[in-house]
């Protein structure tokens, strides 16, 4: 850009008709090559912070799971309209962020508490499954099966050998 301007600029002491046009190309050129630089400028630091505004709502929204993960009620429905997002922008967010959908996201955070749970003992499957926001036992132990591969009893057997 600079190097253009200082041509333009020598170009305008004596002007001619084919310097005059020469002048002109060299400013449309400068001017094409300043909005492309602005361009450049723009969309680096608007998509940094659209980075920065999303990780700051996904860890908004993370804060909530966990202060409400116990809560069977708790929905990607709910989350979407308590942080004044569509369902598909919370589907979106969270594949960027974590590779996972809200809904799996969720539950995989629901079996890591469930997992800590058991892991300390004393506490039964029913209690557990309350604790970590499934709607019942049954619910639990198919997620728990399904996920991490063994039942929830087998998991606390696995822990005590």
């Amino acid at each position: 850009i600079l190097q253009l301007l200082r041509v333009y600029l020598s170009l305008q002491d004596n002007i001619t008709d084919i310097k005059n046009e020469l002048l002109n190309k060299y400013l449309e050129a400068l001017l094409l090559e300043m909005r492309d630089a602005t361009r450049k400028t723009n969309s680096k630091t608007h998509g940094a912070r659209t980075v920065n505004k999303e990780l700051q709502l996904f860890e908004k929204i993370n804060g909530y799971i966990l202060r409400y993960l116990d809560d069977p009620q708790l929905s990607v429905k709910t989350l979407a309209a308590k942080h004044y997002v569509s369902v598909s922008f919370m589907h979106s967010l969270f594949k960027n962020m974590v590779n996972q959908t809200p809904g799996e996201y969720i539950r995989f955070s629901r079996l890591d508490r469930a997992k800590k749970l058991l892991l300390h003992g004393n506490t039964t499957i029913a209690e557990v499954a309350e604790r970590s926001g499934f709607s019942s036992p049954a619910v639990f132990s198919r997620c728990f099966h399904r996920d991490i591969g063994m039942t929830p009893q087998k998991f606390m057997l696995e822990i005590k050998h």
